[in-house]
Parts: structure tokens; C-alpha cells; sequence
């Protein structure tokens, strides 16, 4: 059955991801946002809108104040998001990380990444999404937590966030609300509870008992994403090894073939709690299992990130408890 394959964007950000990486490397810190690595990240599609690769930097909001003051490397509050690999059948953690998001200013058009290792032999984890759009098909190698790739590009700040593309893109095609949480005083298992992401992080396992407070000036970040052009989803470990065609899985399942950015789909079902609509996708020759997301839908189950200060201590937590035996 479908749903039984279905990798859907959400569940990629909470418990499916480990079924689905289709790249293991050790990240290092590149200006410009993504891997070190982009001549191994996927090239975009054919036909994708042609732009200038790079983005070219817009002028900077007057009110990118709050935007600034988490992610500007050096001065920011941090932002930060939490990692694991896990070993065999057993579900625990073998190893952990953290990665930070950061920009070094206003010129900067994408994110730059750098990951550090809390415990283990961490190594992070990468997937590569196809992102289609009226404008054609844009490829991006991503961390599983987050669209923040290599094809990405920062259209906007905005006092409570920021819009994001890709490259090549006229226009942003989702905005992220970001809502900062004081945790200080609250028991690290309790501050925890509020994070969407405890099946791809680890940190419940490690630290869902862990009764230390928190310390001043520690915060979580709660994200939202709104929709902002309709678009389909896809991840290229999600391709359909049947090798049925597209009109073949429309007889047997129903729905109706229609097309976007020159590349035809099936709706499967309807989304809900803001996940997009479960698609088969036609993509280079082969179909592919993803979602439409239509304007104006809002999903906000997503992991959570953390300030430098919440982040440290955290990974001090992590560092006394050791990884599960």
C-alpha cells in the first residue's frame, strides 16, 4: 500500500528519517549555506527556472532586528538543532550532535552550517529534495530537520522570521514563524517536551528523566511553516520500485493525473495538521513518492532549535549521561 512507502515531509523532520538518508558525511562549516561539499549536491532538474545560482542579496529589512539577533554568528543568541544516529534494531542512540545555523550578515543569502559531536562518532545526516513549483523543479541536499540546503536562499527577513527559497526561484515558496521559549529553572526532561523532534534527535531517550534546571538565558525556538506557493515535495529515496507508471498507479488507486512546473502527479489523499497531501510524483523518468503543499497551509510539527546557552548545556547533559547501553 502506499501509505506503508509514503515519505512524507513531515515525518521526515520526526520518525521516519532514518529509512530514508541517502548520504552520510561529516559536515564542516561553509559560508554560502549547505555541505562543504556542493559539487556532490544535486545538480537542479531539467527544466527548473534558470536564475543566478548564488541568489543576489536583496536590502537588508529594517526590520530584520529579530532575525539578526539569533542567527548573526558571533552576536546572536545561536540556533541550534539536535542530532543522532542510531544503531540496528535496538533504537537507541550510537552517536549525537548538534548543528548550528548561522549567517555572518545581511549580505548573506543562505545559511552557513557548522556541526560539532557531543557524543559517539557522529556523522550527520543528509537527504536531497525536489522541490517543484510553477517555474520548473530545484534540487537541495538538506540536513532531515530542516529545507536549510544546499539550493536554498534566504528571500527575507521579517521581525518574527524569515522567507525561503531555492536558487533559481523568483520567489519564496514558504515563510518560517520562529517563537522564542525561556526555559531557566524548568527540569531538562520537562524542557524537552515541547521539541517535535525526539525520534530523530535522541533527546528523549538520553535526557526525558533528566531533572537538572536549565540556566538563565536558555531558550527554545518553536517553528511554523506557512506555505507560500503551492508546490510538490519529493525525496529521492522515495523512488517507487514497482515499475509501474504513473497512469498505472492512478488505475489502481484512483485520483486524477494533473500537472505542475511541467511534471505530472496523482493525488493520493488529503493532508492533515498541516502535513501536504500525499502525491505520487513523475520525476526524471521514475515515480516518486511526495506531497503537494498548497498555499496557505501551516505546519508547524517540526523540531525545535536552541539558543547557544540552552544548547551548551544540553550537550553537557548529554556528555554526564552517555549514550544508552
Amino acid at each position: 500500500m502506499f501509505v506503508e512507502k509514503q515519505f512524507n515531509r513531515a515525518m521526515a523532520r520526526t520518525g521516519m528519517v532514518m529509512a530514508t538518508i541517502v548520504m552520510v558525511m561529516t559536515l564542516t562549516a561553509c559560508p554560502g549555506g549547505g555541505t562543504s561539499d556542493k559539487s556532490s549536491a544535486v545538480d537542479n532538474a531539467e527544466g527548473a527556472a534558470t536564475g543566478n545560482p548564488s541568489g543576489t542579496p536583496g536590502t537588508p529589512s529594517t526590520q530584520a532586528g529579530f532575525f539578526d539577533s539569533i542567527f548573526i554568528n558571533g552576536s546572536g543568541s545561536g540556533y541550534y538543532q539536535f542530532g543522532a544516529n542510531f544503531g540496528g534494531t535496538s533504537g537507541k542512540p550510537v552517536a549525537t550532535g548538534r548543528t548550528q545555523f548561522y549567517v555572518n550578515g545581511d549580505a548573506d543569502t543562505n545559511f552557513s552550517e557548522s556541526t560539532a559531536i557531543v557524543l559517539g562518532s557522529y556523522q550527520q545526516q543528509y537527504v536531497d529534495n525536489v522541490y517543484i513549483t510553477v517555474e520548473g523543479a530545484f534540487a537541495s541536499r538538506s540536513t532531515p530537520y530542516t529545507d536549510i540546503g544546499s539550493g536554498s536562499r534566504i528571500f527575507q527577513r521579517l521581525p518574527q522570521g524569515y522567507q525561503m527559497g531555492m536558487n533559481g526561484m523568483s520567489a519564496p515558496f514558504y515563510e518560517i514563524t520562529l517563537t522564542q521559549q525561556d526555559l531557566p529553572g524548568q527540569p531538562v526532561g520537562q524542557a524537552l517536551e515541547a521539541d517535535k523532534g525526539p525520534a530523530t534527535n535522541g533527546l528523549s531517550i538520553l535526557l526525558g528523566n533528566d531533572a537538572t534546571p536549565m540556566p538563565g538565558g536558555a531558550q527554545i525556538l518553536q517553528l511554523s511553516e506557512k506555505t507560500l506557493a503551492t508546490h510538490l515535495w519529493l525525496n529521492l529515496a522515495s523512488k517507487d520500485a514497482s515499475g509501474k507508471s504513473l497512469e498505472q498507479w492512478q488505475a489502481q488507486l484512483g485520483g486524477t493525473i494533473q500537472t505542475l512546473g511541467g511534471y505530472r502527479y496523482v493525488l493520493l489523499g488529503s493532508g492533515t495538521s498541516g502535513a501536504g497531501s500525499s502525491a505520487y510524483i513523475e520525476y526524471n523518468g521514475a515515480i516518486y513518492s511526495g506531497e503537494l503543499n498548497e498555499a496557505g497551509q501551516v505546519n508547524s510539527q517540526i523540531p525545535a532549535a536552541y539558543s547557544r546557552i540552552a544548547a551548551d548545556f544540553i550537550m553537557q547533559e548529554e556528555q554526564k549521561v552517555g549514550l544508552p547501553q
